[in-house]
């Protein structure tokens, strides 16, 4: 029988391995070799007051271990995320509208817009009122509706 090849972790190193379907943080306890394979002694999570589940030995060459820190999937998972299409605004400027002011509906023109602690708002004129009552207001308000 050949020998066991070197393993690739040691007691203490932590890694990633899946658990079910979920990839979870794991740490070596200690290597065994059992019948001329080389398998690890494994605690899932990170706390050792608190196991989760018992603590299992797992061959050296397990599909589960994936050979990475949680830092590392993390970084991985960000970059192979789909970027988000950016939503198109739902008012443009000088485009009639209704709004809905002290329970009653007005109709309204958006004279502006305006990027507030990264919120898109509108400036809402009232149509036929002075300009002293137009408003801002957060474009994906309930308040506003298409005309």
């Amino acid at each position: 029988m050949a020998a066991a090849p070197n393993p690739i972790f040691a007691p203490g190193h932590q890694f990633v391995c899946t658990f079910g379907l979920h990839p979870v943080e794991a740490t070596v306890l200690r290597i065994v070799e059992k019948d001329g394979i080389i398998c690890y002694n494994v605690r899932f999570g990170t706390n050792p007051r608190k196991q989760v589940v018992e603590d299992q030995l797992l061959r050296f060459d397990n599909k589960r271990i994936l050979n990475m820190t949680w830092a590392e999937l993390k970084e991985r998972r960000r970059q192979a995320a789909v970027p988000v299409e950016e939503e198109r605004p739902r008012f443009a400027i000088g485009e009639n509208c209704f709004c809905i002011h002290d329970g009653t509906r007005y109709r309204a023109k958006i004279v502006g817009v305006q990027e507030v602690e990264g919120r898109r708002h509108v400036m809402v004129h009232y149509v036929g009122y002075n300009r002293r009552h137009d408003e801002k207001i957060p474009e994906d308000s309930p308040r506003l509706m298409n005309a």
